[in-house]
């Protein structure tokens, strides 16, 4: 039997693809784990343990958009969007709440970018609107108002059917239009207006044709009702006299709105806004003229971004692949005008694919991300004459945000599959979108959030965010100048699942479902090894949530850096506390969560064997360089750190240095796992084995 020695000294290549165990060939490989379970990479190439999660606030849903809000640099806000309100926290403190309503789709698709002290909100179901922050404690939320909206002719060509009781058979599509006078009110009120709900095939408008169709007009009764009369709306006037109207007459918006018109005492307010439609008469051919392109008819924008002095749109419901940008320094400005430098931009990705628009970006180009593409403006400065888009890619993007780093544009792909990075390649001259997380294929599975922790001091990589459905979270380190990009991943022990992420500062915020259907935002904590923790105010006890009192497994209490024996939740006046075996300075109490570090199956080359990777072998040693670390497992052994004289009633301290581990008796693993059940410390910096063959 031989033995040979096994270096690692660095796992900054991170979690790699089981389907990639043969690959010793590659670098990465080398460098590599396996498993890494709730630890994040360090640029040095070491690992440690991620932080635990600390409540900040708790919910009754689960259906919640996160987003971060930087007001200078040393103040930011979590803003906090749900179905039914908006909620903003400053410091982890609720500062102000508003009032509003979303669906739950609407809270997945909306996008959000902010401009000073003003946060916009788009979705293509409503008016884009705005939150100001008009003081720490006050916020207010208000739709945009435009001073020019582009107008388009969308040849949108209303055609209308008469029933004048013989038969006349045609074929009506939804949304057609028939005028009923039969003479009778058998099938449909005689003398009214009726628009087609479904298809209908070869109808006998002398017979049939209300089946399936409903009113479309609004009365003018004798009751004041105040309505705000879009364009398009019909409405009949049956108050009686002929003033602002005639009576027993139907009238229709052509090209504005009536705002606030009372329906009981007038039919317009000018008339040149109305065209009257007297018996027998038909709708007049709507597609002569040009309208707004965002209303509630056509749709409003879906994404939206900021570049080069303009506030860029991009696709609506009815124009899914057309991009809009405001006058040059005038955000809410798109009036076309002439084409001059600064008037507004209105651009359509014309190609051979289907390019609905799912998201805009600020690069070192006007990025623009489809479901069937990725594209750029050519042009350096965008202007109505120089704008132009050329497609660089085919891969396709999901409706998620995406994070500029480094003039590189990270996007999800549209199976949601994936990480890609949209970069520009010299030697090719043109844009690529290589795969992130090609060697950790396993780690991504339909991403439904993501962020990014830019580089900061004590850190200089960045750390994005990416939150699976599976409720796991992918993390991924990347510092491009230091060639360093590797996996890790976060999970919460199965009792918890990420839902949502924001960055706020140098704060990172989750929003993690509970098992019972309810939610808390939880933070990062870094001296806290625990999740959902709650910090004590006395100097005995801390006092916790229901949630903890209804589910006490593995909830657990560390008190002076020490981990307490008692587990038990009581309940007292209403209140939950979990109790200290002793007074203490400092404590707190959430939920353990398990840490694993398994490497790639070792690999060496040896004099009389070759490569060891294909033959079978076994660990007999393992040393491990730690930097504050207790509490570990080595392939199931534990790791003494308690040394001789140390006191029997306090916590070993923290160990920096070397640990050897005899893994007694012939065993077959190729691998090394380290471990860590107890909420302790752990960073690891590189491991050495022995391996016999």
């Amino acid at each position: 039997m031989s033995k040979t020695k096994v270096v690692q000294n660095s796992l900054v290549s991170g979690v790699l693809s089981p389907t990639l165990i043969a690959r010793t060939d590659i670098a990465k490989y080398q460098n590599g784990m396996l498993t890494g379970d709730n630890v994040t990479l360090m640029p040095h190439g070491g690992v440690k343990r991620r932080p635990g999660l600390e409540q900040i606030a708790e919910y009754s849903t689960t259906n919640m958009r996160l987003f971060a809000f930087e007001f200078s640099s040393s103040v930011y806000s979590l803003i906090v969007f749900s179905t039914t309100d908006i909620k903003i926290y400053t410091d982890d403190i609720l500062v102000d709440t508003i009032v509003a309503s979303f669906t739950v789709a609407q809270l997945e698709e909306m996008d959000i970018i902010q401009s000073g002290d003003t946060t916009i909100v788009t979705h293509g179901d409503f008016t884009p609107f705005k939150i100001l922050r008009e003081a720490p404690t006050t916020w207010t939320k208000s739709d945009v108002v435009f001073d020019q909206i582009p107008q388009f002719n969308f040849n949108q060509i209303v055609e209308t059917y008469e029933n004048r009781g013989t038969t006349n058979e045609v074929n009506l599509k939804i949304g057609d239009i028939v005028y009923n006078n039969d003479g009778d009110d058998d099938r449909g009120l005689n003398n009214r207006f009726y628009r087609s709900l479904q298809n209908r095939n070869v109808i006998d408008l002398s017979e049939d044709f209300f089946t399936g169709i409903t009113p479309d007009f609004i009365n003018n009764g004798a009751t004041t009702t105040g309505r705000t009369i879009e364009k398009g709306t019909v409405i009949y006037n049956d108050d009686g006299n002929d003033t602002d109207g005639l009576n027993e007459r139907f009238y229709k918006a052509v090209w504005t709105r009536q705002y606030a018109i009372d329906l009981a005492i007038e039919d317009y307010t000018d008339e040149s806004n109305w065209t009257v439609m007297s018996e027998g008469t038909l709708y007049e051919d709507l597609g002569e003229g040009k309208e707004d392109v965002w209303s509630a008819t056509r749709g409003y924008p879906r994404t939206l971004a900021f570049h080069q002095g303009r506030l860029w749109f991009g696709g609506t419901p009815s124009q899914i692949n057309t991009l809009w940008g405001s006058v040059s320094n005038n955000y809410f400005n798109f009036d076309t005008g002439t084409g001059e430098v600064d008037d507004a931009i209105f651009d359509t990705l014309n190609t051979d694919q289907w390019n609905e628009i799912v998201n805009i970006t600020s690069a070192n180009n006007f990025v623009v991300i489809t479901k069937g593409g990725e594209f750029i403006n050519i042009a350096s400065i965008i202007t109505p004459e120089t704008s132009g888009y050329k497609r660089q890619t085919t891969y396709g993007g999901k409706r998620l945000p995406v994070i500029s780093l480094d003039g590189t544009v990270y996007f999800v792909d549209k199976f949601g599959k994936s990480l890609r990075y949209f970069t520009y390649n010299y030697e090719e001259d043109t844009y690529l979108s290589p795969s992130a997380s090609l060697l950790a294929e396993h780690i991504i599975e339909d991403v439904k959030d993501l962020d990014i922790m830019r580089g900061k001091t004590g850190d200089a990589s960045n750390i994005m965010f990416l939150i699976n459905n599976s409720g796991t979270a992918a993390v991924y380190n990347t510092m491009r100048t230091e060639d360093i990009a590797g996996w890790t991943r976060y999970d919460l022990n199965g009792k918890f699942d990420f839902k949502k992420v924001a960055v706020v500062g140098e704060e990172t915020y989750f929003l993690i479902a509970r098992d019972d259907d309810t939610s808390f935002i939880g933070k990062l904590q870094v001296d806290h090894y625990l999740d959902q923790t709650f910090t004590a105010t006395s100097d005995t006890k801390v006092e916790v949530n229901e949630y903890a009192y209804n589910n006490q497994d593995n909830f657990r209490i560390i008190a002076d850096g020490a981990l307490q024996q008692n587990t038990t939740v009581v309940s007292e006046a209403g209140s939950y506390y979990i109790y200290a075996d002793r007074s203490f300075d400092s404590a707190y109490a959430g939920y353990i969560y398990n840490v694993e570090v398994e490497t790639m199956p070792l690999s060496a080359g040896t004099q009389d064997k070759g490569q060891i990777s294909d033959i079978v072998r076994s660990v007999a040693i393992a040393r491990l360089n730690l930097f504050k670390t207790r509490g570990i497992e080595v392939n199931g052994v534990t790791v003494p750190f308690r040394q001789f004289g140390d006191p029997l009633n306090q916590t070993p301290p923290e160990f920096t240095g070397i640990k050897k581990i005899s893994l007694s008796g012939y065993n077959d693993q190729k691998t090394i796992s380290i471990t860590q059940e107890s909420p302790d410390p752990f960073t690891l910096l590189g491991i050495s084995s022995e391996v016999t063959y």
